[in-house]
C-alpha cells in the first residue's frame, strides 16, 4: 500500500511538474515574442521617420531653390527644371508621410507630421525674401515639433 501511495504522489508530482513547466515556458515564449515585436515596430517606426524627415530636407531644398530660380528668371530652363524637382521631391514626401500615418502610434504625431509637411511643401509660393524666411521657420518649428515627438515615440519603444 504504501508503495501504490509513493508511486501515486511521484506520478502526480511529475504531472504537475510538468503542467508548471509548460506554463511557465508558454508564459516565457509569449513575452520573448511580444519584446520582439516591439522591438521590430520600434526599429520600423525609426525607419518611416528617418525617411519621412530626410524626404523633407530634400524638399525643402528644393523649394528654396525653386524660389530663388523663380525669382531669377521665371522662364528659364533653371526654373522649369527646379518646377521639375520640387514636385518629384512633394511626391516622395507625401508618400513617405502616408507611411508616418501608418505606423504612428499618436494623433499628436501625426499632426505634427502633417504640418511639417504643410509648411514645407510651400516654402516657393513666398512673395519676397522676408516672407521666404517667415515661412522657413514655421517650417523649421514644425519639422523640428514632428522631430521631438517622433524621438520620444521611438525612445519609448511603444
Amino acid at each position: 500500500m504504501d508503495i501504490a501511495i509513493s508511486g501515486v504522489i511521484g506520478l502526480a508530482g511529475t504531472i504537475i511538474g510538468a503542467a508548471l513547466t509548460y506554463i511557465f515556458q508558454e508564459r516565457s515564449a509569449r513575452r520573448a515574442e511580444a519584446s520582439k515585436l516591439r522591438q521590430e515596430l520600434r526599429a520600423e517606426r525609426r525607419n518611416v521617420y528617418s525617411a519621412f524627415l530626410t524626404s523633407l530636407s530634400e524638399l525643402e531644398r528644393s523649394e528654396l531653390d525653386r524660389y530663388h530660380r523663380r525669382t531669377d528668371a521665371r522662364d528659364s530652363e533653371a526654373a522649369i527644371t527646379a518646377r521639375a524637382e520640387s514636385f518629384r521631391l512633394k511626391s516622395i514626401a507625401q508618400a513617405a508621410l502616408s507611411q508616418v500615418r501608418l505606423v504612428a502610434e499618436s494623433a499628436e504625431l501625426t499632426a505634427a507630421a502633417e504640418d511639417a509637411w504643410e509648411e514645407t511643401r510651400c516654402l516657393h509660393a513666398a512673395n519676397d525674401q522676408g516672407d521666404l524666411s517667415a515661412r522657413n521657420k514655421r517650417s523649421a518649428a514644425a519639422v523640428d515639433r514632428f522631430t521631438t515627438l517622433a524621438s520620444a515615440e521611438v525612445q519609448a519603444g511603444t
